[in-house]
């Protein structure tokens, strides 16, 4: 009979359900694709780069699924709160005929299982054939190889989302059935005659109240735009979302009382025709729909941000991407190794006589002597780079040192800086297609482009911040760090390069790196996919050589 009956409510209430069933499909669909994006073979066929955005990118996307589960369960609640609340004159004819509180959680229960089953279903389909468009947008996004699309169900994702979804439906039921419980007949059968308490009753204290949680959103919105290049700190982003979510809700809060003192104030308006009941109607409806209208307008903006976002992110990476890598493979390795030296990790490494002998080779050399076809290569640009063990961060910033320690206490300070001279740099931003400088005997260039670190060393250089450099004292040339690199890498991470003039006095023993440049030597994206195996698969030549000696080659493609 509860079967029965609970199936009938639900053809007669399908207007009202719809909006329950239309919520948990949209849901379901949403959770699946987040959590279905790797599952696409497609997303494979990107180069490496691409591919560690992209891995970067759905593990961002596996959390974000965690926060579109918390707000899904508070909408299902909501959702079903409506329900019930529509219902309430129902369920009071119910209890008048005998039926039991207990009888009428069994219903709801059924009808929820119900519908919670059939939008479960709908939602996962739905969400298999959008999760293929959404891997075909993020694969156009960075431009992979298509030819190996193929359809594709991730079971992983879908019991992933029918646990979530199970856990939040067992929520629900129990959240029904306390509902329930509480109460009274008298109050189900006028339910639909009781207007909502208003949440202000004063009226000027709703007005005070609006007028405050819309300058707070007003703030709030003038930060994130017009001030936005100041949101460096994750405690500076933390403020203006903070005070979103607060002036939004006391917009809403206070919504209701604000028109109907507004409008009251206007006796010529308020007093005709049927004003008074219908305003009346209006302020208890904003009333009811107080947190979900916030938590709509919340959800909308996080919507809104994180597209947005997301597309910003993505067009800065392939800018980088493409402004970052200008040739095909970078290499560097240790020059001039001691004995006994120490890692940048802290741990004491003592050498052998063949890698001090293969230390004072060029990078080029060592390819050769491993059996590497150097003719696969092209393009080729070799630089050393020198360092000067008394000239660190530390002695770079000076008498500022100590305040900038303070404000930074986690950068490392005590590395010699790089240094390089600037026909060597000149060779590379040739190839790179890069600034070239030119410098006076006594001049020096600074070039950085990671942004914190840039910031850092430009409080020092407008007074020319004059160095000692292999016993000569050079002064900086600008006032300003230079954009340039050598480094390529996905992103602008240089933290900082001293540029020299060639007459600096750079002995052999201060070249502390050796260091090439390339382009594969092909001309089909296939053929220079080969020639990367050579430098990618552990089982290649060049890679053994170089395990054995342990010469530490740092690759960067």
């Amino acid at each position: 009979m509860l079967f029965k009956l609970s199936v009938q409510n639900m053809k007669k209430s399908i207007k009202d359900y719809a909006i329950y069933f239309l919520t948990l499909v949209l849901g379901v669909a949403i959770f699946y694709m987040f959590n279905s994006l790797d599952s696409q073979e497609a997303m494979l066929e990107v180069s490496k780069s691409t591919h560690e955005i992209i891995g970067l990118m759905i593990s961002m996307l596996g959390i974000v699924s965690i926060f579109v589960a918390i707000v899904l369960g508070l909408l299902i609640v909501y959702a079903n709160n409506f329900l019930i609340n529509r219902r309430k004159k129902e369920f009071g004819i119910y209890m008048t005929l005998g039926m039991g509180r207990r009888q009428i959680s069994k219903i709801i229960l059924l009808e929820t299982i119900f519908v919670g089953i059939i939008s479960l279903i709908v939602g996962l389909v739905i969400g298999v054939f959008g999760s293929q468009f959404m891997s075909v947008l993020v694969a156009k996004m960075f431009e992979a190889d298509m030819s190996k699309f193929n359809f594709v169900f991730s079971s992983e994702a879908c019991i992933k989302t029918c646990i979530y979804f199970a856990v939040m439906y067992i929520a629900v039921m129990i959240f029904n059935t306390f509902t329930i419980s509480k109460y009274k007949l008298i109050n189900l059968l006028n339910a639909t005659k009781k207007n909502e308490k208003v949440k202000i009753r004063n009226p000027f204290l709703a007005i005070l109240v609006f007028i405050a949680g819309a300058t707070i959103l007003g703030y709030a919105y003038y930060i994130v735009t017009v001030k936005a290049n100041t949101l460096r700190l994750t405690k500076d982003i933390l403020k203006p979302i903070l005070m979103g979510i607060t002036g939004t809700v006391l917009v809403f809060w206070s919504l209701s009382g604000f028109i109907l003192t507004t409008i009251q104030k206007m006796k010529n308006i308020y007093l005709k025709g049927t004003n008074m009941f219908v305003l009346r109607q209006i302020n208890n409806k904003i009333n009811t729909t107080v947190a979900s209208m916030s938590v709509i307008c919340l959800m909308l903006f996080m919507t809104i941000t994180v597209l947005s976002s997301s597309l910003s992110l993505r067009n800065s990476m392939q800018k980088d991407l493409l402004e970052m890598t200008p040739m095909d493979i970078n290499l560097e390795k240790p020059a001039n190794l001691s004995e006994v030296y120490t890692n940048k990790y802290g741990k004491t490494i003592t050498t052998t006589e063949e890698q001090r002998e293969d230390s004072k080779l060029l990078i080029s050399e060592t390819l050769k002597t491993s059996g590497f076809d150097m003719n696969l290569l092209k393009d080729i640009v070799e630089i050393p780079i020198y360092a000067q063990d008394n000239l660190t961060m530390e002695e770079y910033f000076g008498d500022q040192f100590k305040e900038i320690e303070k404000e930074f206490p986690f950068v490392i300070y005590d590395e010699p800086e790089k240094i390089i001279k600037v026909s060597d740099y000149n060779k590379i931003a040739e190839v790179y297609g890069i600034n070239k400088y030119n410098l006076n005997d006594n001049e020096y260039i600074v070039l950085c482009d990671f942004e914190s670190m840039l910031n850092m060393r430009n409080r020092v250089l407008s007074d020319g911040n004059p160095l000692e450099i292999a016993g000569k004292i050079y002064k900086s040339k600008y006032s300003e760090c230079k954009e340039g690199f050598i480094d390529m890498s996905t992103s602008h991470t240089n933290t900082g390069i001293i540029i020299v003039p060639d007459s600096c006095n750079l002995t052999e023993n201060m070249q502390k790196k050796h260091f090439l440049v390339a382009n594969y030597n092909a001309k089909t994206e296939d053929a220079k996919a080969e020639i990367e195996k050579n430098f990618v698969d552990e089982e290649s030549r060049i890679i053994e050589f170089l395990k054995e000696k342990r010469n530490r080659i740092r690759r960067s493609v």
